[in-house]
């Protein structure tokens, strides 16, 4: 008998740590992950930087988070430099 990891600050982040944490132990798969194309509505898009599919939350948006495009445009600014 396994022992599940409990956290007692209700903070959404370690609560998700936690629970991967606990499937591991117990061998358990993973839950589905948001990129897989079955899962994807009509309105979502695809990361241009990482390729997660995404639910934008305005009409031109291109990235899944600030940090994919952050990394997007350090990748374009880097690659005229190194020339």
């Amino acid at each position: 008998m396994t022992a599940t990891i409990r956290n007692a600050s209700g903070d959404p982040v370690m609560d998700r740590l936690l629970a991967v944490l606990d499937r591991a132990r117990t061998g358990q798969p993973p839950p589905p992950r948001r990129g897989n194309p079955a899962q994807v509505a009509e309105t979502d898009r695809q990361c241009d930087h990482c390729g997660l599919w995404f639910t934008p939350t305005r009409r031109d948006a291109a990235y899944c988070h600030n940090s994919c495009r952050q990394a997007a445009y350090r990748r374009r600014t880097q690659k005229g430099t190194n020339e």
